[in-house]
């Protein structure tokens, strides 16, 4: 557990904790949601299918990790800039996390390979926020970062918040924090080695929720304010891409300035699969 927080008590209390709820999505509940319907990205083409269904949301910054060998530039197709910059041992043209989609992913190496999108999303104070990736993560030995913008790793204090993946089998975990204090909302079942985990957290200014292939698995109480870190934004990687490295196949990376309901987090899995 060296190189990280002092996260197998969360984990253990995020999972005995009355505050913790374990929800069974058995599928969508109704109720309005933003249509469905084909996008236009922001280099003038078409977004159709799950990156549709994505865009009706209006992430922030959505990148689809497609871009051929070679490319330095991850493309943000949510129309808002906010490209990222391929660092290190990543390859490109991984096969795609999605059902009847040719779309390909990106691979990291567990050793130099992140992606760094700079100084955003900082989501200080109690600032609603949403992280989403599909993550096929190779046999892990220690923890690693599948998104972040925190400042430090190995235990509080630190500040900024991170989706992580704990080793050997364990859970996908959820985590803000603010100095010595820290939540932590963790998944149930355990990620698959041999498929795509459809991932998704959530922060809706007072509670925590960690998805997992369109199910609430885990939610904490996180009603602390946080500074905000200062290291950049990164996906595959922690503190800034300085430490913690995945190693696998991520695709599909969003970020929204809100919390994702469980009926959209559900209508973006079924999509992912190819499901009308």
């Amino acid at each position: 557990m060296a190189g990280f927080r002092v996260v197998a008590p969360l984990i253990a209390a995020a999972l005995t904790t009355p505050a913790c709820l374990l929800v069974s999505l058995g599928g969508l509940t109704g109720g309005a949601g933003p249509t469905d319907a084909t996008t236009d990205d922001s280099e003038g083409g078409t977004l159709q299918g799950y990156a549709a269904v994505v865009s009706a949301d209006s992430p922030l910054a959505y990148w689809r990790f497609d871009e051929h060998a070679g490319a330095t530039t991850a493309h943000d197709a949510s129309g808002h800039g906010n490209d990222a910059t391929y660092q290190g041992g990543v390859t490109l043209g991984a096969p795609g996390a999605l059902g009847g989609d040719p779309d390909t992913a990106a691979s990291f190496d567990g050793v130099t390979g992140f992606v760094d999108a700079g100084n955003r999303f900082q989501f200080a104070g109690q600032t609603p926020f949403s992280v989403e990736a599909w993550v096929l993560p190779g046999p892990e030995t220690s923890y690693v970062g599948v998104m972040s913008r925190n400042d430090a790793v190995g235990g509080p204090p630190s500040e900024g918040y991170l989706l992580f993946l704990a080793p050997d089998g364990g859970p996908f975990g959820f985590q803000r924090l603010e100095g010595e204090q820290v939540s932590t909302a963790v998944t149930t079942a355990s990620p698959s080695t041999s498929a795509f985990t459809h991932l998704v957290a959530t922060f809706d200014g007072v509670e925590m929720s960690v998805y997992a292939d369109g199910e609430l698995q885990g939610a904490q109480t996180a009603s602390f304010s946080i500074a905000g870190a200062v290291a950049d934004f990164v996906v595959g990687a922690e503190a800034g891409g300085s430490s913690n490295y995945f190693a696998g196949t991520l695709d599909e990376v969003a970020v929204y300035d809100h919390a994702l309901t469980s009926d959209r987090v559900r209508a973006h899995y079924l999509a992912g699969l190819g499901s009308p």
